[in-house]
């Protein structure tokens, strides 16, 4: 009887694995996955298929960002303008162009423009009907501004200004009358009309 090498069947098989199988043609190189930090082994069947990475959360991990094969530049991330803030933006606040991370850091951040600064600045004058308002203390009327020139201190909000010729245009210095209440205005144009009627 002839004397076999091996015990069983299975001692059989597991000494002939590898390079001492009588099938052997060059067999499979165990390799890493190719995700920086993962320290795994891809499969027998992975490496056959030419796989690079070892499971689906490292070649997910792998593919983001400039890594994903359809890649077309994608949003960079941005910092918030605002100082001493250090958050950074969203992704739809960066697509959108802002500059601050929220609503309260954009009211912090905002310059605010006023009067010969604002880019939409005119001079200061401004028409309404037939009064011109020029930028002072608020909007003024320019005729108040004239008396108040010519008289030497600040009209109170009772006093009225009276154009004489009736042209509002006119703030020339001598066309402006002061009347100290708006009754006696009123009552002075009153008597006017009735004259005239």
């Amino acid at each position: 009887m002839k004397r076999r090498p091996y015990c069983s069947m299975s001692c059989a098989g597991k000494a002939r694995r590898g390079v001492r199988h009588y099938g052997w043609k060059g067999g499979v190189t165990q390799k890493m996955c190719a995700f920086p930090g993962c320290e795994n082994k891809l499969t027998r069947k992975q490496v056959l298929r030419g796989d690079q990475l070892c499971s689906q959360v490292c070649m997910g991990m792998a593919n983001r960002g400039a890594g994903h094969p359809r890649w077309r530049g994608g949003v960079l991330p941005k910092m918030c303008e605002l100082d001493g803030c250090g958050n950074m933006l969203t992704r739809d606040r960066v697509r959108a162009g802002r500059k601050f991370c929220s609503q309260r850091c954009s009211f912090k951040g905002q310059v605010t423009w006023s009067g010969k600064d604002h880019p939409n600045w005119k001079g200061g004058e401004y028409l309404n009907g037939r009064r011109i308002y020029v930028l002072g203390r608020g909007m003024q009327r320019v005729s108040r501004l004239v008396m108040e020139e010519k008289l030497g201190r600040r009209l109170t909000s009772d006093e009225i200004v009276h154009h004489i010729n009736m042209n509002p245009m006119d703030d020339s210095p001598e066309n402006l009358f002061l009347f100290p209440s708006r009754s006696e205005h009123t009552r002075f144009h009153n008597k006017q009309r009735r004259e005239v009627a």
